[in-house]
């Protein structure tokens, strides 16, 4: 593939919104305007810079090189381009002289913004995940390694009150935060920890402190946090241009959140009980769920057929299936979508996912390759759906992830 070809397919690989704001009637009417004036081809120029090739900055010196053009009308193309091309992947910032160039720059995101990000308009939240989205997804500033270093070293006073930080009484920073949160095990899992969460948005007192302006800025970090620590998985099966590594402000909610919250403590409770008790507790879990499962198979109508299921929020199963605590809540969701594959339900039986039975990489090897036919997800959601599933049994563990990691599972 020549390096034109090679650029046009990484331009088409940027999530659609952005791809939708730059090929606008309006923008290119102004495009078109500028090559008429110029004699110049300036359409190739914004695929450079929107994947990267290509600085901002750099657009004169790019045009004198290509069509020698005089640096004073590069710096004027490049100004009118900012304005009218380039301002439309960003917020109204642009048009209020605070001048952010478009490639990428995750770093100073992280470093100068995220508080004004956190805290401001949804305008600067939806520029700064275009611009980290980039970042991750064609690798320029930084690496998730160094924008987790960068995060935990910020000293941005998040709010406005001291915290407590394991008995000592801090600056509200971003860093202390994070500290704050990293010792409560917020940030164990990809999906987030409900059972942590429950806690820290109920009883603790950093928090509870804040008005909810300032909470909503803590939610956030919360979020940032664990998508920069678990990236891409901590997306799930959603499709690119459904990520945000930072919520907008109708992002959260407030019922769905307290599903998961009593879902998590009633697992809490039921696990306490069945300590004292020397009794499983299979029986209250599977009470609790009984009407959530009736309510599924309604909302999906998986009597249906595999076919309906297709068309539905895969994420969204997927994600009851996360808190989900053993089979008896597992089984009867998937034994509705295979329900014509009895050889499927008896592996998922044999295997007792989420449990502490041995799964061998043949039973694997073949729930992948259902999870492809009967479900129709993709490769990848294919195997983001295996290691969600495997997260809560120490023996697939290592095998699931070890082998996303490194790729040497044959999938096939």
């Amino acid at each position: 593939m020549n390096y034109y070809l090679d650029s046009l397919a990484k331009f088409n690989q940027l999530p659609l919104s952005i791809r939708q704001k730059v090929s606008s009637q309006e923008t290119l009417l102004f495009i078109n305007a500028l090559e008429r004036q110029y004699d110049l081809d300036l359409k190739f120029l914004v695929v450079l810079v929107m994947i990267g090739e290509l600085a901002v900055d750099d657009i004169p010196e790019y045009l004198k090189a290509k069509y020698g053009l005089k640096e004073s009308d590069g710096g004027w193309i490049k100004n009118q381009m900012l304005r009218n091309v380039f301002r439309e992947l960003v917020d109204e910032g642009y048009r209020e002289g605070k001048n952010i160039r478009f490639v990428s720059q995750a770093k100073d995101i992280l470093t100068n913004q995220l508080k004004d990000v956190l805290l401001g308009k949804d305008n600067l939240r939806i520029e700064a995940n275009a611009k980290l989205i980039y970042n991750f997804t064609f690798g320029q500033d930084l690496t998730q390694e160094q924008a987790l270093e960068i995060l935990e070293r910020n000293n941005q006073q998040l709010t406005d009150q001291p915290i407590v930080v394991n008995g000592q009484e801090l600056e509200s920073t971003i860093s202390h935060w994070l500290d704050h949160l990293k010792s409560i095990g917020m940030f164990k899992e990809e999906a987030g920890n409900f059972r942590n969460r429950l806690e820290f948005f109920n009883q603790d007192k950093n928090f509870l402190s804040l008005n909810d302006w300032q909470k909503q800025g803590v939610r956030r970090l919360i979020e940032l946090y664990r998508h920069l620590k678990f990236f891409p998985l901590s997306f799930g099966s959603l499709p690119v241009d459904d990520w945000k590594f930072i919520p907008l402000s109708g992002d959260y909610d407030p019922e769905e959140e307290e599903m998961e919250i009593k879902i998590e403590a009633s697992h809490k409770n039921a696990s306490k009980q069945s300590k004292s008790t020397n009794q499983p507790a299979s029986q209250p879990l599977q009470d609790l769920f009984k009407d959530q499962v009736a309510t599924l198979q309604e909302k999906y109508k998986f009597n249906e057929g595999i076919s309906s299921y297709k068309n539905q929020n895969q994420a969204e199963l997927v994600k009851i299936l996360e808190v989900s605590d053993g089979p008896e809540i597992v089984l009867p969701i998937l034994s509705l979508l295979s329900d014509k594959d009895p050889k499927f339900v008896s592996l998922l039986n044999n295997s007792q996912i989420m449990k502490k039975f041995n799964i061998s990489e043949k039973n694997l090897k073949n729930l992948f390759k259902t999870l492809l036919s009967k479900l129709g997800l993709n490769d990848q959601e294919a195997k983001i759906f295996i290691f969600n599933l495997s997260k809560k049994n120490k023996n697939l563990v290592g095998l699931v992830y070890g082998n996303l990691k490194t790729q040497s599972f044959d999938w096939a």
